[in-house]
């Protein structure tokens, strides 16, 4: 967004990271991109959302009709915790080092599409 007021509120957000924020119009949105990291944990589907400074992953388990009790047991044992949130949304954070096949999507989009909406 070249020639464009990038200022904007700057904050910390309730893990201690650095945040920043400024809202625009739709009209001035350029391009954004979206990125993605998936990952499997005991040979569970897993969507990454953040890795603490820890080192403790935490995200979403995708193959919830998979997931039992002895994943509980599991992620515990590697120092971790795995909970039922909701009807088919299970949260899990262990340690990075638990998670294989780690791989990142990103999609470059045009602001044009937001046109088709």
């Amino acid at each position: 967004m070249a020639g464009h007021d990038l200022s904007g509120d700057r904050g910390v957000d309730r893990r201690g990271h650095t945040e920043f924020t400024r809202l625009v119009p739709v009209t001035e949105v350029d391009w954004w991109i979206d990125v993605y990291v998936d990952a499997t944990w005991e040979d569970l589907s897993f969507q990454l959302m953040r890795v603490e400074s820890d080192g403790m992953a935490w995200g979403y388990i995708r193959d919830d009709h998979r997931c039992t009790g002895a994943h509980a047991v599991t992620a515990e044992l590697q120092g971790g915790r795995l909970e039922w949130v909701d009807r088919g949304e299970i949260h899990l954070g262990v340690p990075l080092e638990c998670l294989a096949n780690v791989r990142e999507s990103v999609s470059d989009r045009k602001a044009s599409a937001l046109e088709d909406r």
